[in-house]
């Protein structure tokens, strides 16, 4: 029997990163990721279920990995695109994204449905999105690959870290 182990982040779904973040054994992880029976993979030789678990491993550690920030995306021929100005959220998407965050793992698609949205015009670069009415398809993102949304929340962690750093330098010329 042929097994398919992803090689990347980018053959990892979002359905797929879901549930594997609801489980730590190693049995269902590596029948999740490989889009094979549990059954199966107890069949596997300690020496090959050693191999492919370790692969994955490797995959769910991004840390060493740069990211290209995807700020539209395709999902079922339709496009979706990043807030193209976020800091003119609406008070509804900040609230929402807000709460959301409170437990990313579990609210991944409430997330990416906020920040993603249909692209309703685009001229080269430039883009609109559809308003935001808290009632998005959250499901089209369970086929997003990890990649994506990886890149996305390293552009957030890079905003923050440089907020940070701006807040420092400004607070070094206050007198106290």
């Amino acid at each position: 029997m042929k097994i398919t182990v992803p090689t990347s982040i980018a053959d990892i779904t979002v359905k797929k990163w879901i549930k594997l973040s609801k489980t730590d054994d190693v049995v269902k992880r590596v029948a999740i990721l490989c889009d094979i029976k549990q059954k199966t993979v107890m069949s596997m030789t300690i020496e090959s279920m050693e191999t492919v678990n370790s692969l994955l491993e490797e995959l769910e550690d991004p840390s060493q990995t740069e990211f290209e920030l995807f700020p539209i995306i395709e999902l079922k021929g339709e496009k979706y695109g990043i807030h193209p100005n976020l800091s003119e959220l609406t008070v509804g998407e900040y609230a929402d994204l807000e709460t959301a965050c409170v437990d990313s793992d579990a609210n991944l698609l409430q997330i990416l449905s906020i920040l993603y949205r249909k692209v309703t015009e685009q001229s080269k670069d430039f883009y609109q999105i559809a308003p935001y009415t808290g009632s998005e398809n959250r499901k089209i993102f369970n086929e997003m690959t990890m990649d994506k949304v990886f890149s996305l929340l390293a552009f957030f962690l890079n905003i923050g870290l440089v907020f940070m750093k701006d807040s420092v330098q400004s607070l070094e010329g206050v007198e106290r």
